[in-house]
């Protein structure tokens, strides 16, 4: 993907549905997700220079990576119909910038990086 923000991502999203049975399944999932900095990104502003137009310093917008792997259990009742279980662990790592960790900035996390553990129980209809 690109977009006008000067964004360019790229992603590998993987499921197997592997039946268990006839209503039984399991699913993996893998997903891997990388991006550059929006056009607007910086880490900071300097005192003293010109001010951009546009800036933001949310390090969502920098280059990054995300990585998400987990599992999926299910069972289907009848048609169009199941339940399901799936845990997944998440992690959003940033870049920072060369040379952004400088003065003050220099005991900061300018790109920290995400950690979660997500699941769900979910009922489809």
């Amino acid at each position: 993907m690109t977009d006008d923000w000067g964004v360019d991502s790229h992603t590998f999203d993987f499921h197997w549905r592997q039946p268990l049975g006839t209503r039984w399944y399991i699913q993996p999932h893998l997903r891997y997700y990388t991006q550059t900095a929006a056009d607007f990104y910086r880490p900071y502003l300097l005192n003293g220079t010109p001010l951009p137009d546009h800036a933001s310093a949310d390090y969502r917008l920098g280059e990054l990576t995300d990585t998400t792997f987990g599992i999926r259990v299910g069972r289907s009742h009848g048609i169009d119909r199941e339940w399901a279980f799936r845990i997944e662990y998440f992690r959003q790592a940033g870049r920072a910038p060369p040379g952004a960790a400088f003065g003050s900035l220099a005991g900061l996390d300018l790109a920290p990086t995400v950690d979660a553990l997500i699941s769900a129980l979910e009922y489809r209809f």
